[in-house]
């Protein structure tokens, strides 16, 4: 299902390395790899973190528009696209660091199967 090739064979070789320099001891491996994956994927998680903080910045605005537009979906998303470019908020900006790293977690969970 998550056989994805040029994702796991290189987190593979690397998994392999790991066990190899802690003298085979799998366990201890999967716990340095998965530390070493999480700190890679720090910087992602900052960016989320900081589109989280963005996107509760601009809440009170949203909300002030859905109550201004009410029912007119159309207008009101035109209204939520002009506020997030004039507030300079991305609107994928927490999604898609969550799902690289899910896609690398399925990943890695399929190496050790």
């Amino acid at each position: 299902m998550f056989d994805i090739p040029f994702i796991n064979k290189p987190l593979g070789w690397v998994l392999e390395f790991i066990a190899n320099l802690m003298g085979g001891n799998f366990a201890v491996s999967i716990f340095l790899f998965t530390l070493l994956i999480n700190l890679l994927l720090i910087p992602l998680s900052i960016k989320s973190q900081k589109s989280s903080v963005q996107q509760t910045r601009i809440k009170p605005k949203l909300d002030d528009l859905k109550k201004r537009y009410g029912n007119d979906k159309q207008k009101y998303s035109a209204a939520m696209q002009k506020l997030y470019q004039e507030e300079n908020v991305s609107m994928s900006g927490g999604c898609l660091p969550m799902i690289l790293r899910l896609v690398l977690m399925m990943s890695i969970y399929w190496i050790i199967m």
